[in-house]
């Protein structure tokens, strides 16, 4: 009788966790129970004179460092300087960096390196579902880069 106890309640347990693994987009959290958000994050790179910088790299990551796995996009401007990077993360962070590299000399010259912070307060996600889901961040964050030695 325990055995068949058992079974029954693993095979509800079953049909529940099947039927509530993915919210209605079809996205999956990393955990039952778990807040997630998306959250886009794009902008321009430009030089003091306001002209685009291509091929710059943009490393996106969270701030607060508290889930190291999580989040973590490497993008690089297209060649008018812009760049976009889209995350769908569980345990949302309400801070990202933002780090902004010359890796090839852009335009023939070396930019400085820029670390940018970004911060989401919980009225930037819209749409949703009162629930785990938060919904989705968009951030514009358009960044000045100084020429090395000046």
């Amino acid at each position: 009788m325990k055995r068949t106890k058992f079974w029954l309640y693993s095979f509800f347990m079953t049909l529940l966790g099947f039927g509530t693994a993915c919210d209605k987009s079809g996205n999956m959290p990393a955990e039952y129970g778990t807040p997630h958000a998306s959250l886009t994050i794009k902008g321009k790179v430009t030089n003091p004179s306001g002209e685009g910088l291509s091929t710059i790299r943009v490393a996106v990551d969270r701030a607060d460092q508290s889930v190291p796995w999580a989040v973590k996009d490497t993008v690089w401007t297209n060649q008018t300087g812009e760049y976009s990077t889209k995350t769908f993360s569980s345990l949302p962070s309400l801070k990202y960096s933002l780090i902004f590299e010359d890796t090839e000399g852009a335009e023939g010259s070396a930019y400085l390196s820029r670390t940018v912070y970004v911060e989401i307060a919980r009225g930037d996600y819209k749409n949703g579902d009162n629930n785990w889901y938060l919904g989705e961040a968009i951030k514009t964050v358009d960044v000045v880069l100084e020429r090395e030695g000046e």
